[in-house]
């Protein structure tokens, strides 16, 4: 996290750099960086495309509002759907 702080403040004030990993702790490649205001934000969309660690970058807006609370998400795809009874 903290070289992807250094590499993305080139393009102003990074607030919070979150990485995304699998359950088992490994990276995904995923992450999401956070600046201090749109300025820096549409300097770093400049770097999309661009080669980082022998990667190219994909940077975008991210949608949404953030982290979801447990309770916020749905129920899932089997929800409510019990065995029912026999008949």
């Amino acid at each position: 996290a903290a070289a992807l702080k250094t590499y993305f403040s080139q393009c102003g004030q990074v607030v919070k750099v979150d990485l995304l990993k699998t359950q088992k702790g490994k990276f995904r490649g995923i992450a999401f960086v956070s600046f201090e205001d749109n300025t820096a934000v549409d300097a770093a969309l400049l770097l999309n495309g661009q080669e980082y660690g022998g990667r190219e970058l994909k940077v975008n807006n991210a949608v949404g509002d953030g982290p979801r609370a447990r309770e916020d998400r749905g129920k899932g795809k089997l929800a409510g759907k019990g065995k029912g009874k026999s008949k």
